[in-house]
């Protein structure tokens, strides 16, 4: 089967969306030191001063925003529903005064000019109240530690989808969204793919309910889908996009959730270029040693997926508003939040051509964990740092995307290195390194130190790792290597490392590749 668009809804679908804000909006009145009415202001008012004030100041172009606020199938987040409400006793002072916050985040995207998406989590823990369902039903659930929702349980569906067609009948919002990265599994883990059609029946039926309601509502209803960095990693998790894009069952995907590096080229063969593919920046579910990537890091990322063919940039969790306006707001004390050097390249994420001149860091990428990795997302387990390097002088291969044609660039280039980052060196040790075959020699540094850097075995921690682990204390040995803009290929450049030991010391011990970096500095 495949359902039938209206022209209208193509028409809708194939918009322009250059910047879309994944908006964690349920934590905006609970972070930060929770949430006050200053005098003069309501409750209401001071979460709408929070909710707006990072979209209207500092983002500025946002085109399209998912509202992460539909975290639960048993607890209401919004009033006119007959589930019971979210009972944290903020947003109880808040329904006290009559607030409905899915129409304040309607209305408020409706007055911008920006289109209002809700986001549901499709699995996860309970949050906001009781949920009576995991225990008069436990067979809703995945039998094991993590009891998440199980959509092979008819059971399940039925309530997932009750819940959405309340809101679907009584709210008048753009688009939905599921979001399958957030926590996993949703599937028995193990045989996620073989139980892959239990998901994509819950969304085709999903699909029939927001086009039935497109008539009452007057305009054409997207649906969305956040998905795995990768087709293999969707297949993981048991997500059929394939089928999803033949039967017109989706109008975009949100891709990735904590990776630097996503397929595109790969969700694009599996959909035909059906639907729209939205890389995915996560700025508390971060890419391992990068929990608080430089302004040239990002510029590096949003750069290589403008020129792998993205059709947009989606921004999640990052803070709603500047700490003055915590400040104004904030309940009790707070820890300051470090995002400040975000907003600097946060209005440029949805613009390509200003992204092009501005210096990048291109970075290969590390492993880490996540707590919810009973599958394919969010693990980054397919990535090649760190890599361990015998002391006999083999070498190992890893890779590193530059799509910014760098040589093409070279009168515009100022300055332009890699730098690698290794621990375990020994002060005799030779250290060894091509880039893309070719010898390159630098300035050695054994003493350097790396803020960012955590112990791996811990890196199980979901959220933003210098809130929750300290940094390493080791000292590491850092390589800084001159290039030219010549050296670098636009695409895949691969780099070699060696390490061999004096004689005299241990054969036993390793070192360990942890970093590569690759710095372009424009004028």
């Amino acid at each position: 089967m495949s359902f039938f668009l209206t022209a209208e809804h193509k028409l809708a679908a194939s918009k322009k969306r250059c910047t879309v804000l994944h908006y964690d909006a349920h934590t905006v009145a609970i972070e930060c030191g929770g949430l006050k009415a200053p005098e003069g202001m309501s409750l209401t008012e001071a979460y709408r001063l929070r909710l707006w004030d990072y979209i209207d100041t500092v983002l500025k172009n946002v085109t399209t925003i998912y509202w992460d606020a539909f975290m639960s199938d048993q607890i209401a987040f919004c009033r006119r529903t007959s589930f019971p409400m979210d009972d944290t006793p903020i947003y109880q002072s808040l329904w006290a005064e009559g607030a409905d916050l899915y129409d304040e985040f309607i209305a408020g995207c409706h007055e911008r000019g920006i289109e209002c998406y809700l986001s549901h989590r499709v699995s996860g823990p309970p949050i906001g109240g009781e949920e009576p369902l995991r225990v008069s039903h436990p067979e809703y659930y995945i039998n094991d530690w993590t009891q998440m929702s199980d959509f092979a349980s008819p059971g399940m569906r039925r309530q997932k989808l009750k819940a959405f067609r309340e809101i679907i009948e009584n709210y008048d919002f753009d688009g939905y969204s599921l979001d399958f990265c957030r926590h996993t599994p949703f599937l028995e883990p193990g045989r996620q793919w073989e139980l892959r059609e239990h998901v994509t029946d819950f969304l085709r039926e999903l699909r029939e309910m927001t086009l039935a309601a497109e008539e009452k509502w007057g305009h054409p209803i997207m649906l969305s889908a956040r998905v795995p960095e990768s087709i293999e990693a969707c297949h993981e998790d048991g997500l059929d996009v394939g089928t999803w894009a033949k039967e017109s069952i989706v109008d975009s995907l949100t891709v990735g959730s904590r990776s630097f590096t996503v397929d595109l080229k790969g969700f694009r063969r599996e959909t035909e270029g059906k639907v729209q593919l939205f890389p995915c920046f996560d700025a508390h579910h971060q890419s391992d040693a990068y929990a608080d990537p430089s302004p040239e890091v990002l510029c590096g990322v949003y750069a290589n997926w403008w020129a792998d063919g993205a059709d947009g940039i989606t921004l999640f969790n990052l803070y709603a508003c500047h700490q003055d306006i915590y400040e104004k707001t904030a309940a009790e004390a707070f820890r300051p939040f470090p995002h400040a050097l975000f907003e600097e390249v946060l209005p440029l994420v949805g613009e390509p051509e200003a992204l092009s001149a501005r210096s990048k860091t291109y970075v290969t990428e590390r492993k880490g964990g996540y707590p919810w990795e009973n599958g394919g997302a969010n693990n980054n387990k397919k990535k090649e740092l760190p890599a361990i390097l015998k002391n006999n002088g083999k070498a190992e291969t890893v890779h590193l995307r530059a799509l910014d044609p760098v040589a093409e660039k070279a009168d515009t280039v100022d300055n332009c290195y890699l730098d690698i980052l290794l621990y375990g060196v020994l002060p005799k040790d030779e250290v060894k390194l091509t880039f893309n075959g070719k010898p390159i020699t630098g300035v050695r540094d054994d003493s350097s130190e790396d803020k960012e850097l955590r112990p791996l075995q811990k890196e199980f921690v979901s959220g933003y790792h210098p809130i929750y682990l300290p940094p390493r204390e080791e000292r590491f040995t850092r390589i800084r290597c001159p290039l030219t803009p010549a050296d670098v290929i636009q695409g895949s450049n691969e780099i070699t490392a060696s390490v061999l030991r004096a004689p005299n010391y241990p054969n036993l011990a390793t070192v360990e590749l942890e970093k590569c970096e690759l710095h372009v500095i424009y004028r």
